[in-house]
């Protein structure tokens, strides 16, 4: 398994779009709210079509919120746990919370390296904690016909070190949250303000964009992991080197190295707490 787009999440991305357009009205595996066991037994796995969780050891805690299983306004199905998609449209959503709290005057500014994280991993600078697996996201957006590249990647080797920006299909990243009684859909870019003037992440992609970098193979103890399921970043801001999601104008996470350049926008993020659905649309 050294092949560099992952050929467990490619055999299961089509295996699932082969079953949505042959039974197109088959309804899909739903999560229990309970034990977060699903509430038919799955297909056995075969030889051809390994399970995702294969790549790695799980990662992280059930989440107790349901899970949504209809088929949406954009005809989106719930194909893996947490994880929808409309591949016709080329949409991918999923659920997490808000992991920080903005509104206490005692810590007005929350550094922020990440969109969005996995639990137990990075929350503490993330906008938002998902328990959706970061690989099943990734096979997900195989689903909806973007291509992956490479991660970020910094090179230590000369006199001056080198940013090598993510690689892969520009995605657009949004974050729907319900206020007020009202759902509300925003890019992401929209939560992030930067910390010496208060102005938003730049929305015009020669400033930035996210590209589906495709996080990376490790093998450790033996064991072949999908990158991001351990580390917990799914989509970046900072460059670690191992997002699914990458933003390509790179920022360093050593502090050692550069100053924290992002915060969170206090007066657009929700409350510690808001159920967050992440929106990823695919460009064409």
């Amino acid at each position: 398994m050294k092949t560099s787009h992952f050929p467990l999440l490619i055999l299961l991305a089509c295996s699932v779009g082969c079953a949505q357009r042959q039974s197109p009205r088959a309804a899909p595996v739903a999560q229990s709210a309970n034990t977060g066991a699903p509430s038919k037994a799955p297909p056995t796995p075969t030889a051809t079509t390994p399970p995702v969780a294969a790549l790695q050891p799980s990662v992280g805690q059930p989440t107790s919120q349901p899970t949504t299983t209809a088929t949406g306004a954009h005809g989106l199905r719930e194909v893996l746990p947490r994880v929808r998609v409309d591949a016709h449209a080329g949409i991918v959503e999923f659920d997490g919370t808000v992991p920080i709290d903005v509104h206490n005057p005692r810590t007005p500014d929350t550094y922020l390296e990440l969109i969005a994280c996995t639990r137990d991993s990075k929350e503490h600078e993330a906008l938002v904690m998902t328990d959706a697996k970061p690989s099943h996201i990734h096979a997900a957006l195989l689903l909806a016909g973007a291509n992956p590249g490479k991660p970020g990647a910094w090179d230590w080797s000369g006199p001056a070190l080198m940013a090598h920006p993510p690689t892969g299909s520009i995605v657009d990243v949004s974050l729907r949250s319900v206020r007020n009684g009202e759902a509300i859909e925003e890019p992401a870019s929209m939560w992030v303000a930067r910390i010496t003037d208060d102005a938003l992440l730049p929305t015009i992609d020669t400033e930035g964009h996210w590209v589906f970098a495709g996080s990376r193979e490790v093998v450790r103890q033996g064991k072949t992991w999908y990158e991001a399921d351990g580390s917990g970043t799914v989509i970046g801001l900072a460059t670690f080197g191992g997002e699914t999601l990458g933003w390509t104008t790179m920022y360093n996470p050593d502090s050692g190295v550069a100053e924290n350049v992002w915060i969170a926008a206090n007066s657009a993020v929700p409350p510690f707490g808001t159920p967050v659905t992440v929106v990823l649309r695919v460009r064409r």
